[in-house]
């Protein structure tokens, strides 16, 4: 039995290979920031948020460092489960639905402590009298926003459309071809 590929199976697969890729990349700078890199990227006289928010919630830096050591990990598995989709593999649905959940979880977590911890600050220093620091805190109030919102979109439509019907069955048929080969 031969099932239609879906388009939205190869569009995700190629997505998640992207925002994998691109993830990893992240993961490693954000890594590099987080253990003491982060001070020679600071121009004199600028602002160290992460100095900011450490100061007012001493937890802040702990969270800030675990989330950058969990993007790893996290990233490779987007990443992988691309390659699985575009393979019509099981475990790259799975892997997408695992990474999906997850995401989304530690997008509702990172969007509250952005409305809640970030972005009073970045409100703060929009308002301040030095150009620089005020257009830093515009744009740093902006971006807290706008990845919050992407942060949490497309693991909701990943995890929509890798269980849709048609990717299930396609996904199904060629296991069994698959496994029909072997045996």
């Amino acid at each position: 039995m031969h099932v239609k590929r879906p388009a939205s199976l190869t569009f995700l697969g190629i997505t998640n290979i992207v925002f994998g890729g691109l993830a990893v990349l992240g993961s490693v700078f954000a890594l590099f920031l987080m253990f003491g890199g982060s001070e020679s990227l600071i121009p004199e006289g600028g602002v160290d948020v992460q100095a900011m928010l450490t100061e007012r919630h001493g937890w802040y830096d702990t969270y800030a460092k675990i989330s950058a050591v969990l993007g790893l990990p996290v990233a490779i598995v987007l990443l992988a489960s691309g390659i699985g989709l575009l393979k019509l593999y099981s475990w790259g649905r799975s892997l997408a639905n695992a990474y999906a959940v997850f995401a989304i979880i530690t997008a509702i977590v990172s969007l509250t402590i952005n409305i809640m911890i970030v972005m009073p600050l970045m409100t703060e220093l929009a308002q301040v009298d030095d150009p620089v620091v005020a257009g830093a805190g515009a744009g740093g109030l902006g971006g807290a926003l706008a990845g919050s919102c992407m942060a949490i979109g497309y693991p909701v439509i990943l995890l929509i459309f890798v269980n849709r019907k048609g990717v299930k069955d396609a996904i199904a048929a060629a296991n069994q071809r698959q496994s029909g080969e072997v045996a």
